[in-house]
């Protein structure tokens, strides 16, 4: 173990943060002010060897808890003060020490200080919920049942921290919590995978068993009244499919107290709505030359994994050439990485993150085949080196939006944007999705709240504008090209639709050990 003197840092925020992922846990920004203390081991050289903190890999809901256990002495303290929290810019500085922090949606805390970096997860616990002792990992219900958990924002478990090629575990606590942060009951759950048809089924069964009570509470006579105006509808819907062969209308219950003319004003405004300035960009703009097909997620929810690889592979090629066909492996992070959860979620830092401190290796090696493979041991060449400087749209979590995407879009390529489409969005087919005109927040002339739900992530690789369809997003889907527009689809732009625009990411790879491959090519060739 080593010693440091302790330090006090404070944070300065620039905005909100937002983030994803699948572990039982809800900690928002306003909960993580204060002072901590951070407990730090040794740091080890390394470049290959894997430095775990207790966690395995891949990560598990089962196995990650359990880190939190160990024992640290505690190194370095820093500290946020309260009156800050309106601030729009996230620092962390105590005299020539200066750095930056951001929360990782509401799942965790990175940190930033000169060329250290900090990330890990909050504290979270089995309660008395549990109907059993968990005997092991299989046992899927009732390890990924989150109303059997607690979680607590005044700790974190044991995470990681690296300097260049040195690499420790750490963990925090805060001083002087509030209790209210200390054992809170879990009964949500958010995760960047492909949505879960149980609970698409029954979102819809619900929709129906509501409009049936609705109804059965009229009278007679207005009843006979919705009969008739439905009776419009359905002839109005028939006439609109034998025209339209790309997409299936139906009766929707949107705006149910306006008339045609009255949505048609409202829907012309948010098709062109914009909260930003955008008259120096391009009205549109596409990199799908430097995208690989469409891919399946199959049974795994490896949506971040499939958009975030996507989003590399599109950015070596813009780096080095079209001529680039070696592809980073989905399989090898999916199995290997333990910052992440494998088929049950993640992030794009933690990709990121494992690139970095660590190594990527080409498909080619390990294709995608969802089951775990079972090959950490394996000695690999690896290919590609991550870099991540800042990952988040706009340099901070909860600072995206749209003009901030399409300029990073603009740039430097390609960006996986989460997302929280409804059951409708399964169904997509063609055009310009949207489920309402604008989110609620735009709607009642709010700010941004200062957490939005995600469930999906897709790669967003350009955008659009037409006086047909209005603004757009172009994306790309990890259902395979079954599903949509051969695997890609559009949706509406300006509006947050879905919450497109409340955290979108980025990272980027470079090739290494080219040559070496080459030179090896070319060997075999003589012989």
């Amino acid at each position: 173990m080593i010693i440091i003197k302790k330090t006090i840092f404070y944070f300065f925020i620039i905005i909100s943060d937002y983030i994803k992922c699948d572990l039982p846990v809800h900690c928002l920004k306003h909960q993580i002010i204060g002072q901590w203390k951070l407990q730090l081991e040794n740091l080890y050289y390394t470049t290959t060897q894997y430095i775990k903190c207790g966690h395995s890999q891949p990560d598990t809901i089962y196995n990650s808890y359990k880190s939190y256990l160990n024992i640290f002495k505690v190194i370095l303290k820093f500290k946020r003060t309260q009156s800050q929290i309106t601030k729009n810019i996230n620092k962390l500085y105590q005299k020539k020490l200066k750095g930056n922090w951001s929360v990782l949606y509401d799942q965790g805390i990175i940190i930033q200080i000169n060329k250290i970096q900090y990330f890990t997860y909050f504290k979270y616990y089995p309660n008395e919920n549990f109907q059993k002792e968990i005997q092991n990992e299989f046992d899927f219900e009732e390890i990924h049942n989150f109303e059997n958990y607690n979680y607590d924002c005044t700790e974190t478990l044991i995470g990681w921290y690296t300097k260049e090629h040195q690499k420790g575990c750490f963990k925090a606590i805060k001083i002087n919590p509030n209790e209210k942060d200390k054992s809170i009951s879990n009964g949500h759950q958010n995760k960047v995978v492909q949505p879960d048809e149980d609970i698409l089924y029954e979102q819809i069964q619900k929709q129906e068993d509501k409009l049936y009570e609705q109804i059965q509470k009229q009278d007679n006579k207005l009843y006979e009244q919705i009969q008739k105006q439905e009776d419009k509808l359905y002839e109005q819907v028939t006439e609109l499919n034998q025209k339209n062969k790309t997409w299936e209308a139906g009766i929707n219950t949107i705006m149910p107290n306006k008339n045609t003319q009255q949505r048609k004003k409202g829907k012309k405004k948010y098709k062109y709505f914009s909260l930003q300035d955008l008259s120096d960009l391009p009205k549109e703009f596409s990199l799908k030359e430097y995208l690989d097909e469409p891919s399946s997620q199959k049974q795994c929810g490896s949506c971040y994994v499939i958009a975030t690889v996507n989003m590399l592979n599109a950015r070596l090629r813009i780096k080095y050439g079209k001529h680039i066909n070696d592809k980073i492996s989905m399989q090898h992070i999916l199995d290997c990485s333990f910052f992440s959860q494998g088929c049950q979620g993640g992030y794009v830092y933690q990709i990121g993150k494992f690139g970095y401190d660590y190594f990527l290796i080409s498909e080619e090696e390990m294709p995608y085949q969802v089951l775990f493979l079972f090959l950490n041991q394996k000695k690999f060449n690896f290919f590609f080196k991550g870099y991540i400087k800042r990952i988040f749209v706009g340099g901070g979590y909860g600072k995206c939006n749209e003009r901030e995407m399409m300029i990073e879009i603009m740039k430097n390529g390609p960006i996986v944007a989460s997302i929280n489409p409804d059951y409708q969005f399964m169904y997509y087919k063609s055009g310009v999705y949207h489920s309402v005109e604008a989110a609620e927040w735009i709607l009642n002339g709010q700010n941004a709240p200062e957490w939005r739900n995600v469930e999906h992530a897709a790669l967003c690789y350009g955008w659009g504008e037409s006086e047909k369809d209005g603004k757009y997003w172009l994306m790309q889907n990890s259902w395979g090209k079954e599903w949509g527009e051969n695997g890609f689809f559009k949706i509406r732009r300006g509006t947050d639709e879905s919450s497109v625009e409340s955290v979108a990411e980025y990272a980027n790879a470079e090739i290494i050990y080219l040559k070496k491959k080459q030179k090896k090519q070319k060997n075999e060739k003589l012989l």
